[in-house]
C-alpha cells in the first residue's frame, strides 16, 4: 500500500494548537498562537490557489504536515516542563539553564513555526506570480523505489531517500519525513546449542508483507546466554557493539546458523532490498589509552602467530626485525593493548596490519555466508568515516578492503559547526566541518565508483559532540547539499526522538540528544526536509555532479597510515589545498592502480614516507603507462618497517624524471596540477574566481564548487560557501568569444557573472555558453 498523507484541515490544526492545557495562558502566548492561526489560514488559501493553477505545492503541504505534528508536540512540552528539563541537564552547556529552557521550549517552537510559515507563504506567493520558478518535487513511493545503477530510482526519476533513525510509523509523518522499513536479526534468535531457531521471529518475518524498501540490521550485541556457557572465553576480545570474540570458532557456527534459518525467508522481502547491514559501527581498538580498546583472545593470538610465519618465514628473520629473542613462533608474545610509543616500529606495523586483516576476514565470512543463502543479496557495513579520516589506525579497519567486500557503501557520517570539546581545527578557516564528509565520500567512491552511498545513521544534524537547540538552517542545507553532490544517495538522520503524542521515545534515559534533535526545532527540521526535497527535484543534475570525473588523484597508503602519527593530517591538508579549484578530487591506492581504473591524469603524493615494495611497483607501472606523478621530498622513502628503499629505486631515478616531478611544497603542486589539467583539456569550462576583500590579509578559498555538463551542453554548477563571511566571486568562461546566460535553478531567476554568497549559503546554477561570433553572424544574415 502507498502511504499518502491526507493533510489535516486547517481548522483541525488550529483546534490542536489552542488545546494546550496551560494554567495561565498569557496574552503574549495568545497573540503568538493567533499569529500562527492566521498564517496557517493564509498558507492554506495560497495552496488552494496554486493547485487551481496546476502548480506543485508538495513543499507547502510538507510545511502543513510539519505544523500539524508540532501542534501536538508543543502541547506535550507545555505540560511536561520538569521532564524536559532533565534532558537539558545532560547537555554540557544548556544544563546551566535547564529549567528555563524547558519552560521556554513551547514558545520557542511557536515562534519557529511563525518563521517557517512566513517563509513558505512568501515563497509560494512568488511562485504563483511567477517571480520564482521551481521544479516539481517527485512524490517518492517507498513501496516502488529501488536501486538502479547506484541511484535510488522511483517512477523513472533519481530521488534522494531521507529517513530518520527511530522514527515512529504514522501516516501523518510517513510521506514527507521518511518511510523506511527495516528488519532486525540477531544471534540470540538461535535458542540452544543444537542451533534451533526462534520460531516466533521466524514466522513474523515469513509473514511480513510490508512493501516499503528497507535494510536488515544484523546485531552483534545480542548473543544468547547458552553460547557463553558453551564457550567460556567467547567474550574475550569483545568490543562495543560486538559482545563476542570474532576469532572464536563458535562465532562462525552461530552466525552461520542465524543466516541459514533467516536469510532464505528474507530473500524476497522488501526489507532486504537496501541490503544487510553486516555490522553497526565496528571498531577493534588495540592501542592502550584509546576508546573501545582491550585485550584479545587466545584464538586471536594463535592466529597472529600463524600470520607471522607466513609473513616472515623464519623466527631468525622476525627476531632480527623486531630486535627480539623468541625461540620459536610458538613463544611469540606481545602486550595487547599495545603502547602508542611503539608506533612506527616493526612490531607495531605487524600487529596493526594483522588486526586489519583478521577483521577483513570476519566480514568476508559474514558477506559470503549471507550470499550462500541468497546469491542476489546486497550487504553494507555502517563504517564510521572519522576512523579513516583521522590519524587513528589501531581500530582494525582497512576501509578499502572492507568496501571491496560489500555491495553498497555504508557508513554514518559526521559534520558540525560547534563542538562541546572546544575549538576544532576546521574553525580557523571554515564555518563548518565540510571536509569530514566530502573527503571520505571522495575516498569511498574512488574505491567503488559504481556503488551507492547509503548513510544509515547520519550525524550532520545532531551527534554526541554537536547539539544545537536552534540549529542554523543555512548549515543544514549546506552540508546535506554538499554531501549529495559528493555522492550521498540517501540517509537516515540521527534522530527522531518523539512519539506522535510528543512524548520522548524510551531509548536512553535523559540523553541531551533527545531534546536537541529535529522534532524539537521546527526551523531546522523544515530546512532539512526542504533541502532533501530540492535534491530530489533536481535529482538528475545532482547525479551528474556526483558522477563527475576525478582527474586529480591523491595517493593513499595504508602503510604510512599505520606507521605515521600525522599521516592523515597531511592527506587532509593536500585535499584541502586542491579541493577549491573546481575539479573532482579522488584517491588512488595500489589496488586501484592495479585495477587499471585510471581515468585520472595526475597522482599527487605528499607526506607518505612508508610504502611497501608492491605499492612502489604499482606506481612505477602507472608512470610507465603514461601517468604523471607530483611528489614531495618526504615520500616513498621507506618500507613498512621504516627501512630505506634501495638507492635509485623508483621514483627517484633518472629514467622517470620527465614523468615524476619532485616539488618542494603544496603551492608548487597546485600550479603544476593546473598545468596538467589545462594541457589535457580537462579543466572546468568555466572558472570561479573568489574576490579577496582584503589584499593585505589574503583569505583562504572557501567556495566549494563543482561543475557538470548535461546532454544539451548546459553546465550545472553547485556552490557552497564554507567560510565565515560573505564571499564575492566571478564566473568566467574559458572561451573568450562567448557570453554566459546564468540561471538560478532553485528560483528560476537570472544571475550575473559577478555574485556574492553569504556564510553557509548554497547556490545551484545553470550556465549556457553562447558563442558571440556565431550570434553576430546570425544577426547579420537575418
Amino acid at each position: 500500500m502507498s502511504f499518502i498523507i491526507k493533510i489535516i484541515p486547517i481548522a483541525a490544526i488550529c483546534i490542536l494548537l489552542f488545546s494546550s492545557q496551560v494554567s495561565a495562558n498569557t496574552s503574549h502566548t495568545a497573540l503568538v498562537e493567533q499569529d500562527i492561526k492566521n498564517r496557517l489560514i493564509t498558507l492554506n488559501t495560497l495552496i488552494n490557489e496554486a493547485e487551481n493553477n496546476h502548480i506543485d505545492i508538495s513543499r507547502e503541504k510538507m510545511t502543513l504536515a510539519l505544523a500539524s505534528l508540532f501542534t501536538k508536540w508543543i502541547t506535550w512540552d507545555e505540560n511536561n516542563v520538569e521532564k524536559n528539563s532533565q534532558y537539558y541537564l545532560d547537555h554540557p552547556i544548556y544544563k546551566k539553564n535547564a529549567l528555563a529552557l524547558a519552560k521556554s521550549l513551547p514558545d520557542f517552537q511557536r515562534k519557529s513555526l511563525i518563521t517557517v510559515l512566513s517563509q513558505s507563504i512568501e515563497e509560494l506567493r512568488m511562485v504563483i506570480d511567477k517571480s520564482v520558478i521551481r521544479k516539481s518535487v517527485p512524490d517518492i513511493n517507498w513501496e516502488t523505489v529501488s536501486i538502479v545503477n547506484n541511484e535510488f530510482i522511483d517512477k523513472g526519476q533519481s530521488v534522494f531517500l531521507g529517513a530518520y533513525t527511530w522514527k515512529t510509523d504514522e501516516e501523518i509523518s510517513n510521506q514527507y519525513f521518511g518511510n523506511l522499513n527495516s528488519e532486525y536479526i540477531a544471534p540470540s534468535f538461535i535458542v540452544d546449542n543444537k542451533f534451533n531457531f526462534k520460531n516466533s521471529k521466524y514466522q513474523q518475518i515469513k509473514n511480513d508483507s510490508d512493501k516499503r524498501i528497507g535494510q536488515v540490521f544484523v546485531s552483534h550485541k545480542s548473543i544468547p546466554d547458552w553460547a557463553f556457557q558453551q564457550s567460556n572465553d567467547l567474550s574475550d576480545g569483545s568490543r562495543l557493539f560486538s559482545a563476542y570474540d570474532i576469532d572464536n570458532p563458535l562465532a562462525e557456527k552461530l552466525f552461520s546458523s542465524l543466516f541459514k534459518h533467516y536469510v532464505p525467508i528474507l530473500k524476497d522481502k522488501r526489507s532486504s532490498d537496501l541490503g544487510y547491514m553486516l555490522f553497526n559501527e565496528p571498531s577493534f581498538f588495540t592501542q592502550a589509552d584509546t576508546w573501545n580498546n582491550g585485550d584479545v583472545s587466545t584464538h586471536t593470538k594463535e592466529k597472529f602467530k600463524h600470520w607471522l610465519v607466513e609473513k616472515h618465514k623464519t623466527i631468525e628473520q622476525l627476531n632480527n626485525l623486531w630486535q627480539s629473542d623468541f625461540d620459536s613462533f610458538n613463544t611469540v608474545d606481545i602486550e595487547i593493548p599495545m603502547q602508542g610509543k611503539l608506533r612506527g616500529s616493526p612490531i607495531w606495523f605487524d600487529w596493526m596490519r594483522f588486526n586489519q586483516q583478521r577483521v577483513t576476514q570476519w566480514f568476508t565470512f559474514l558477506d559470503k555466508e549471507i550470499k550462500h543463502y541468497d546469491s542476489t543479496a546486497k550487504t553494507h557495513i555502517k563504517l564510521m568515516p572519522w576512523l579513516w579520516n583521522t590519524d587513528i589506525r589501531d581500530h582494525g579497519l582497512d576501509f578499502e578492503s572492507l568496501l571491496e567486500i560489500t555491495d553498497i557503501i555504508g557508513f554514518d557520517a559526521n559534520s558540525e559547526y560547534s563542538n562541546f570539546r572546544g575549538k576544532q581545527d576546521y574553525e580557523t578557516n571554515y564555518s563548518f566541518d565540510w571536509q569530514s564528509a566530502a573527503m571520505s565520500f571522495d575516498f569511498f567512491s574512488s574505491i567503488q565508483p559504481e556503488q551507492l552511498l547509503w548513510d544509515s545513521e547520519n550525524h550532520f544534524f545532531n551527534n554526541v559532540k554537536f547539539q544545537e537547540r536552534n540549529i542554523d538552517p543555512d548549515y543544514v542545507r549546506a552540508i546535506y547539499w554538499l554531501a549529495a553532490t559528493h555522492g550521498l544517495a540517501g540517509s537516515s538522520t540521527w534522530l527522531w526522538g518523539r512519539n506522535l503524542d510528543g512524548s520522548i521515545i524510551k531509548r536512553k534515559s535523559h540523553n541531551s540528544e533527545f531534546i536537541t534533535e529535529i522534532t524539537h526545532q521546527p526551523i531546522g527540521f523544515h530546512a532539512l526536509t526542504r533541502t532533501l526535497m530540492d535534491i530530489s527535484a533536481h535529482g538528475e543534475d545532482i547525479q551528474r555532479l556526483r558522477k563527475i570525473a576525478k582527474p586529480i588523484r591523491i595517493f593513499y597508503s595504508e602503510t604510512s597510515a599505520i606507521n605515521q602519527a600525522n599521516y592523515m593530517k597531511g592527506i587532509r591538508d593536500t585535499y584541502e589545498n586542491l579541493y577549491f579549484e573546481g575539479s573532482g578530487v579522488g584517491f588512488v591506492t595500489e589496488k586501484i592502480i592495479n585495477k587499471a581504473l585510471n581515468d585520472w591524469k595526475v597522482i599527487i603524493i605528499t607526506n607518505t614516507p612508508n610504502v611497501t615494495a608492491s605499492e612502489l611497483s604499482s606506481l612505477k607501472n602507472y608512470v610507465e603507462n603514461g601517468g604523471t606523478i607530483l611528489i614531495d621530498e618526504q615520500s616513498l622513502l621507506f618500507n613498512e618497517y621504516n627501512q630505506k628503499h634501495k638507492q635509485g629505486s623508483f621514483p627517484f631515478n633518472e629514467k622517470h624524471n620527465s614523468s615524476v616531478l619532485v616539488l618542494p611544497h603544496i603551492s608548487a603542486i597546485q600550479t603544476k596540477v593546473k598545468d596538467v589539467l589545462n594541457s589535457e583539456h580537462i579543466s572546468p569550462k568555466i572558472m570561479l574566481t573568489e574576490i579577496q576583500n582584503d589584499s593585505l590579509h589574503k583569505q583562504p578559498k572557501t567556495l566549494a564548487w563543482r561543475m557538470a555538463e548535461n546532454e544539451q551542453g548546459k553546465l550545472i554548477i553547485s556552490i557552497v560557501n564554507t567560510g565565515h563571511s560573505t564571499k564575492s566571486f566571478s564566473l568566467v568562461s574559458k572561451d573568450t568569444h562567448s557570453k554566459m546566460n546564468i540561471t538560478n535553478l532553485l528560483t528560476g531567476q537570472k544571475e550575473k557573472s559577478f555574485m556574492t554568497l553569504g556564510k553557509r549559503k548554497t547556490l545551484f546554477l545553470e550556465v549556457i555558453i553562447e558563442n558571440i561570433n556565431k550570434t553576430t553572424s546570425l544577426l547579420q544574415n537575418n
